[in-house]
This record gives structure tokens, sequence and C-alpha cells, in this order.
């Protein structure tokens, strides 16, 4: 014999798994129609929206990035990567590296320079940045970046002190730097840091603004060994 609340919960449990299975459909559907709209904006859809070039020059694949998006932005920044193989990474000692993200239809690119020539030989960071809109092709301005995280210039320089400051606090912890010798305006010295936002570069991972920011890492303290690819990027938060 059956009873009415058994047939109920039978019922209740279809119902549920057929709303489970079209709920999994539809996210599915969702994310493979909106990166089949970006794939069409690649130049070679078999390719990375951003990958690993040949040079053009020594015919060996190298660091240095090829943005693999249609349109005049994109080709406008590969131009200019272009130059900064020519001039910078064509020097033996030099060293490129590069990162990028897609946060939905922004495409963020960051490429760190660290050139070992320089009038002092300690070795200089430096970071260059691009963000691309995939819809529309066109390159984000400073200005349309800052508008739509609602950040200025203070707020990222503020974010950025707060950072600088955990590093500092972190090297001393180490006991690389002893506070009644070096302070933090000492510290923001040796680092070659009078502005926060100098040489500041934006970047947006996965839908969070960051800045790239490159400084001095080589003193009389030794402290460079402490130092690592993080403590060059500062996420800003308004």
């Amino acid at each position: 014999m059956k009873y009415m609340n058994e047939d109920i919960s039978k019922k209740q449990i279809f119902i549920m798994i057929f709303f489970f299975f079209v709920l999994i459909l539809m996210v599915i559907g969702i994310y493979f129609l909106s990166h089949s709209n970006y794939e069409k904006v690649k130049i070679d859809k078999d390719r990375d929206y951003i990958y690993r070039k040949q040079s053009p020059y020594t015919g060996e694949y190298i660091n240095i990035p090829y943005i693999n998006i249609k349109g005049d932005a994109a080709k406008k920044y590969n131009q200019e990567i272009m130059q900064i193989e020519k001039e910078f990474a064509s020097l033996p000692e030099n060293r490129v590296g590069f990162v990028f993200n897609k946060s939905n239809h922004i495409l963020s690119l960051s490429i760190k320079l660290v050139d070992y020539y320089t009038a002092d030989h300690h070795p200089k960071t430096t970071f260059k940045t691009y963000i691309l809109n995939l819809k529309t092709k066109k390159a984000y301005t400073k200005e349309e970046i800052y508008k739509r995280y609602g950040v200025d210039d203070e707020v990222v320089r503020k974010s950025m002190e707060k950072q600088f400051r955990k590093l500092y606090q972190a090297v001393l912890k180490e006991k690389y730097v002893d506070p009644n010798y070096c302070d933090y305006s000492c510290f923001l010295a040796w680092r070659n840091v009078e502005d926060y936002l100098d040489g500041a570069q934006l970047y947006i991972e996965n839908n969070a603004l960051i800045v790239f920011r490159g400084f001095k890492v080589e003193s009389v303290f030794g402290e460079e060994k402490y130092f690592q690819n993080k403590d060059f990027k500062f996420k800003i938060e308004g």
C-alpha cells in the first residue's frame, strides 16, 4: 500500500533533480556563449589571448608577450612591446617576464623588466601594463579604470603606502634593518621611492584592482634576499 506522502516525496525529488540539471545547463550555456564571443576577437583562435612569441631577431621563443587580439589598440601595444624586445630584452643581462589575466571582458597584461645596466650597478625593476576591453577591442584609460573602481590618485597612494609600511615592518622582523639606524623614510630612500605613484602601473586581476610598482631591492642591508615578486604587487582597496 502506498501512502500519499510517499508519492509527494518522489515528485518533489524528481522536480528538484529536474531543476538542478536545468540550472547546470543554463550555467554551461552562459559560460560557453560568453567565452565564444570573446574567442572571436582573437587573431589566432588556436592560441591563448596572450602568448610567448618568437623573436624576429633571433628566431627563438623568448619571454616577450604577444597580444593575440584584433584591433588597433592591441596592434599598437604589440608594436610597443616589440620595441621593448629590441631595446631592452636584447641586452644579455636584462630579464623580462610577464603575467596576464582575463576578468570577464577585461584583459590585462603586466610586463616585468629588470635592468642590470644601471649606473649604480644595482638591478632596477620596472613594470609596463596594458588593459584591453574584449567587447570593444579598445584600451582602457587610467581615468576609466579609476571610475570603474571608484578610486583616485589619493586612494591608490594611501593603499600603496599601507603595503609599503607592511614591507618595512617585515624587514624589521627579519632583522635586515635596525629601526634605530633606518626609519621608514630611510627605508623608502633605499628603495628609491619618493612618490608611491611614480612608475605605478594599473592591472586588473580576477576583477580586483592591482598596481604593479617596481622599486630598488638592494642596499647595504642585504635585504634583497627577502623581496619576492609578490612584493611588487599592490592590491588597491578604496
